[in-house]
């Protein structure tokens, strides 16, 4: 149980618990919330705990300037960092290497490009209907003329000779 003792000039309190002694003390230093609501008349909401920034877990309140300072390197230090750093490159093409493979560093001018190719209409890839030179090999059609068949041409000709002679008789 919690008493308020009033006098003119202080505000006493005691807490007295049953069968065991009790706590006094003077709160004529406190305001009452009604007091302070009076007094100090808040601009808008009161803050909350989830209103409070932090940086680094320490909550922020009141004025004043925060200075951040970032560290920073000089040129000199970030070269002796790299220094120490050991990558394994193996595996990994030098700079010389590639330019001693002969790729081209930029594409001629008698070159096509891709957009000039699509715009002609030639073939950039096997449509489904065309047959390619494994499938055709795979069938056992002949993919060239052997020496012992003769062309088309070979028989015309030959049936146009046959065809003169037989006009001849």
């Amino acid at each position: 149980m919690i008493v308020l003792e009033n006098t003119p000039d202080t505000q006493t309190f005691k807490i007295m618990k049953t069968n065991t002694k009790s706590v006094e003390g003077n709160i004529s230093k406190y305001y009452t919330k009604a007091e302070a609501d009076q007094r100090f008349q808040p601009i808008g909401d009161y803050i909350t705990e989830g209103d409070l920034k932090t940086i680094n877990g320490e909550s922020l309140i009141g004025t004043g300037n925060i200075e951040i300072i970032v560290d920073t390197y000089t040129k000199e230090e970030i070269d002796e960092k790299l220094e120490n750093i050991d990558v394994d490159l193996t595996g990994y093409a030098t700079e010389g290497w590639v330019n001693e493979q002969g790729f081209l560093k930029e594409v001629p001018s008698d070159y096509v490009t891709e957009s000039e190719l699509n715009g002609k209409g030639y073939l950039t890839s096997i449509p489904d209907d065309y047959v390619t030179e494994s499938e055709l090999s795979n069938k056992g059609y002949l993919t060239s003329v052997p020496d012992n068949y003769a062309t088309k041409t070979y028989v015309d000709e030959a049936i146009g000779i046959i065809n003169n002679q037989l006009e001849l008789i």
